[in-house]
């Protein structure tokens, strides 16, 4: 501002002595200040904007499959206790599972019974069912084994009138359905596993299920769902693969001979 009043002044004083000049152009005009912002409330200059808040997102549904339940079974599966003798005084003493079908039937592998002295039938022992054991008579009953599959029937086995029989089911479980193969360690000891039937596989007249069975459980029944029996176990099969890192993966599947639609009323 000094400069231009300065300037003025001088323009002034010629003007009294001189023709008249021009007038001075008018002064620049000073520049327009801008509009102040509209003040900012303190709290929301310092924090942002709270994110607006979205429902949680919904649990992830369980994709493990329901447990069968085999209790009413207990009544049905049976131990297999095999006495062979030896010679020379000794005695070998072998057990497996089986399953009562009714009418003094009962199912077992053929291997569990292939060479006997004497073999017994243990009902009960689980559920507060008492322990009852039967004597397999061969002079009264029949040992009957089905050709291509490692199965065979008793017959006139005296059962305990508790005893239910189990059925054997028409119609086998599709691939990724649930079936249980059923096991005795001792009269009162089950094992029960649960696992998805798995695409048929090399073996003819078999049935694989995801699980893996132990010793003892051989001759024990497979289940479908409905607890009806659709085989008889027979062992496991393992399978080795090579990974792409070259280490070497395992599978261990519980195999059953397929018993559906086997018709053991003939066999008397």
């Amino acid at each position: 501002m000094r400069r231009v009043v300065v300037g003025a002044c001088v323009a002034l004083s010629l003007a009294v002595w001189t023709a008249p000049a021009a007038p001075p152009s008018a002064p620049p005009s000073a520049p327009t200040p801008a509009a102040p912002e509209p003040p900012v409330a303190p709290d929301a200059a310092a924090s942002p904007a709270p994110a607006s808040k979205s429902a949680a997102p919904p649990a992830p549904a369980s994709t493990k499959p329901a447990a069968i339940d085999t209790s009413s079974m207990d009544s049905s599966v049976v131990q297999i206790v095999v006495k062979t003798d030896l010679g020379n005084g000794m005695m070998q003493t072998s057990t497996g599972t089986g399953v009562y079908l009714g009418s003094g039937r009962v199912l077992t592998a053929s291997h569990v019974v292939s060479r006997y002295t004497t073999i017994e039938v243990i009902f009960g022992g689980r559920s507060g069912q008492p322990l009852t054991i039967a004597t397999f008579d061969p002079s009264v009953g029949k040992l009957v084994s089905f050709p291509s599959r490692d199965v065979s029937v008793m017959t006139k086995v005296v059962a305990p009138s508790w005893a239910t029989g189990a059925s054997i089911a028409k119609t086998t479980p599709k691939a990724g359905e649930q079936a249980v193969s059923f096991g005795l360690k001792d009269p009162a000891t089950s094992r029960v596993r649960q696992g998805p039937v798995l695409p048929r596989g090399p073996m003819k007249n078999g049935i694989e299920i995801d699980a893996i069975s132990t010793k003892g459980d051989s001759g024990g029944p497979t289940f479908d769902s409905a607890l009806r029996v659709i085989g008889v176990h027979s062992g496991n099969v393992s399978r080795t693969r090579f990974l792409p890192d070259g280490r070497q993966d395992e599978k261990i599947t519980s195999v059953s001979f397929n018993v559906v639609g086997l018709d053991v009323s003939s066999v008397k």
